[in-house]
């Protein structure tokens, strides 16, 4: 009877979601998911938002264990995340941190740092239209991911 209320909960972004990557833990919802970055929307007009050169250059694995592991240009990161999912099944609390990261130099440009900056901030998520949002503490920005197709890798 949980499941069936919890389903009817689901909207069908999460649906597809959770069809495509096979999870249908409600503890992890987002658990054995896997994204590549698409945009960084920052709240203070002057940055505005930034969308990376190569988006594949900036994965994030969310793995059902709670551990996360991150392909952030020429550097790596680890560490753990958690989620709880709100009652409409596309938002909830999202943590992820402390991370621990390698410290390669990146080329001009890179997004390595304020990546892995940004993502110690993370309060909150959104799945809606492919996406995965994830909001910063204090609005004071938006990650964009979009799932990475594992059949192509």
């Amino acid at each position: 009877m949980a499941g069936i209320l919890l389903s009817s909960c689901m909207t069908d972004d999460t649906r597809r979601l959770e069809d495509s990557y096979g999870s249908s833990s409600q503890a992890v919802e987002l658990g054995g998911t896997h994204w590549q970055l698409v945009e960084l929307i920052s709240s203070d007009e002057s940055i505005g938002t930034v969308r990376p050169g190569d988006p594949t250059q900036y994965e994030m694995h969310l793995n059902a264990d709670g551990t996360v592991n991150l392909k952030l240009d020429c550097n790596r990161a680890n560490g753990p995340w958690s989620s709880m999912r709100s009652a409409d099944g596309a938002s909830g609390g999202f943590n992820i941190g402390p991370i621990v990261m390698t410290r390669a130099m990146c080329g001009p440009g890179s997004l390595d740092q304020r990546i892995s900056r940004e993502l110690q901030s993370v309060r909150s998520y959104t799945l809606g239209e492919g996406r995965l949002n994830l909001s910063l503490t204090s609005d004071t920005g938006i990650q964009g991911w979009e799932p990475i197709d594992q059949d192509q890798k």
